[in-house]
């Protein structure tokens, strides 16, 4: 178990390098410190791609799936910020090297499934900016797969928004000429708190403090995270519409969270108990999706 902390605002990669080559082991990272800027990626690399920087190639997850030098898949799952736990699990079977992925206990999916190589494989991390992390390697499955993996709440789930209306009551999701997924996560951050991110075009988060209330939790404002902050780039019709209501609603309409029994379906309420958005749990398979190959 080590410490890695950088400031530099130049890529920095740390490689942990296996004394023998194994089958199967896990990297386990969680992001104790992440300014606004900063980026993270973990995942697997030979020592023969450890290069400076960018110029490192590997198998790694960011939120997109990538190999150092470009994304190869987008929107795989959340960008990394502080308190996240990312666990990567590599396993050699037969001919091919499969790597598996889990944001705070939840299996993203196997995001890569490539041919055995000759050289061996090694944890990786690449970090910019102010970034520290706790990082472990272990042979065994963490804990934190195993019990959170059962964990029958919602959260640290990621749904999909298959309904929702504006603060005005008009309804902005399902879109008319649209077909984009709008996803919503729910991340605890304290006891008594979680952090809401909806993708629509930009990524739109808020704290809010919770309470336990039956089938769910109570949405309330916390002093000083009162403001939706986004990304800055700008969405395309019809989802600049959709963005602008979700980000009203975000701020000051969402007041309470329920789940259905069987924890496929996330119902949000108004203050005045009425439906305001319907969302339904993302399940992702073991191996599905998998890129084939991490070369460009």
């Amino acid at each position: 178990k080590l410490t890695v902390k950088t400031t530099k605002t130049q890529p920095s990669s740390f490689l942990y390098e296996l004394e023998t080559p194994v089958n199967a082991f896990f990297l386990q990272v969680t992001v104790e410190e992440k300014t606004r800027g900063s980026s993270l990626s973990v995942g697997v690399a030979k020592l023969s791609n450890l290069k400076f920087g960018y110029g490192t190639k590997a198998m790694l997850y960011n939120g997109n799936l990538t190999n150092g030098m470009a994304a190869l898949k987008t929107s795989y799952g959340s960008f990394l910020k502080a308190t996240d736990t990312v666990i990567v699990e590599f396993l050699l079977t037969g001919d091919f090297i499969e790597v598996t992925y889990y944001l705070n206990g939840e299996l993203l999916g196997t995001g890569f499934r490539v041919p055995k190589e000759d050289e061996a494989f090694h944890p990786v991390l690449s970090m910019t900016g102010e970034v520290t992390v706790q990082a472990t390697v272990t042979s065994e499955i963490p804990p934190r797969i195993i019990s959170d993996y059962t964990d029958p709440t919602f959260m640290r789930k990621t749904f999909n928004l298959i309904q929702a209306k504006d603060e005005s009551g008009t309804t902005i999701i399902p879109t008319e000429g649209g077909n984009k997924d709008i996803k919503l996560t729910i991340n605890p951050t304290t006891e008594d708190q979680v952090t809401l991110t909806v993708v629509v075009c930009n990524i739109l988060s808020i704290r809010k403090k919770t309470a336990p209330i039956e089938s769910g939790i109570s949405l309330s404002p916390i002093e000083g995270h009162n403001v939706v902050s986004s990304t800055r780039s700008k969405p395309f019709p019809p989802y600049d519409v959709v963005e602008k209501g979700i980000r009203q609603c975000m701020a000051t309409v969402w007041a309470s969270i329920n789940l259905s029994d069987d924890g496929n379906k996330l119902t949000i309420l108004n203050a005045s108990g009425e439906c305001v958005a319907i969302g339904e749990k993302i399940v992702r398979e073991r191996g599905q999706p998998a890129l084939t190959s991490y070369e460009l």
